[in-house]
């Protein structure tokens, strides 16, 4: 008789995700294009027939008959010696000689 005990461990571990179909369908819809997403909508409403789609084009915009305004916006961009001294504050330059590169700029 052998009196070892042998004890075996084995270990799985595994990850899936199950998607419900309404999850399915949600990534489906979330993945059309403008025109494929009317369609679908047009044919799954057809399939209910007291439900009817009516595409309601009042809220868009008109440019021709309103002004465009002109918006300036602000812009933080730097120049190349504004980069190049930034630059500066990376390196571990003694302050001499930083100060001697800010005055050549």
């Amino acid at each position: 008789m052998d009196n070892k005990l042998d004890i075996v461990e084995k270990q799985k571990l595994t990850q899936s995700l199950k998607l419900s179909q309404m999850m399915k369908l949600s990534i489906n819809i979330l993945k059309m294009s403008v025109m494929d997403l009317n369609n679908f909508i047009e044919k799954e409403f057809s399939k209910d027939l007291e439900i009817s789609v009516e595409l309601n084009y009042s809220n868009q915009e008109n440019y021709d008959n309103e002004k465009e305004v002109e918006i300036n916006y602000l812009t933080d961009e730097k120049n190349f010696f504004q980069i190049l001294e930034e630059q500066l504050s990376y390196f571990k330059i003694e302050t001499k000689i930083k100060e001697i590169c800010i005055f050549i700029k």
